[in-house]
């Protein structure tokens, strides 16, 4: 993964925050799980979250599945706590087509990019 970064003048551990981050994230308290705009500053989770579907990719198949392995869980239980939302575009990523309740899915267009 040191590689993956210093290909990509990424800094260093900056996979392994993601990954922490997302875990965390995920772990929040609360029913439904807030879901931050993408479009403000400092909410950098789906930055996070990108950074680990784009090194999924990236890396070999063995360390590629490490990587997914270590988001399985928060993955699911991000699942878990969100809902389809079905007027997020089709070319978004599966984490940014979820909304937090029913009362987004009245929101049109939800989650602004």
């Amino acid at each position: 993964m040191a590689r993956f970064e210093a290909e990509r003048g990424l800094p260093v551990l900056a996979l392994e925050q993601a990954v922490r981050c997302w875990r965390g994230f995920v772990r929040r308290p609360g029913r439904p799980l807030h879901l931050p705009a993408p479009h403000l500053p400092g909410f950098d989770i789906w930055d996070d979250r990108m950074l680990i579907e784009w090194a999924i990719g990236a890396l070999g198949r063995r360390a590629g599945r490490e990587v997914a392995s270590a988001v399985e869980g928060a993955d699911a239980t991000f699942l878990a706590r969100t809902l389809p939302d079905p007027h997020a575009p089709d070319g978004w990523p599966w984490w940014r087509r979820r909304c937090q309740d029913l009362g987004d899915l009245m929101h049109v267009p939800s989650q602004a990019a």
